[in-house]
């Protein structure tokens, strides 16, 4: 994740930050690379949070692909035929109380 801010007029006042998501691959790495610039959030219960997610392959490979979204091990969502560099967004609302962990 690239995050870039102003400092105005030398003082310690920052705008808001402008974060995006970056990827890095090897040229001659073609598996496709999933991509998501939220991570160790803090949110409250029955509040939506909405997680952006970029999948990305070299060779075009994961176009058409299926995404399987995870909650503890248990699948919640699929996305079905899925673009190659299209952002995506999984919004989320937590039911249960506590430490959640999220797959993709």
């Amino acid at each position: 994740m690239l995050q870039a801010y102003t400092v105005l007029n030398g003082s310690n006042n920052y705008t808001d930050p402008i974060i995006n998501n970056v990827i890095f691959a090897e040229p001659e790495n073609n598996m496709p690379i999933i991509s998501c610039g939220l991570f160790d959030k803090e949110i409250t219960q029955y509040n939506t949070i909405f997680i952006p997610v970029i999948i990305y392959s070299a060779d075009n490979t994961a176009s058409n692909a299926t995404v399987i979204l995870r909650e503890e091990g248990i699948i919640v969502d699929t996305w079905e035929n899925v673009s190659n560099s299209t952002i995506y967004t999984w919004n989320y609302t937590p039911t249960l109380h506590g430490t959640r962990l999220l797959t993709i």
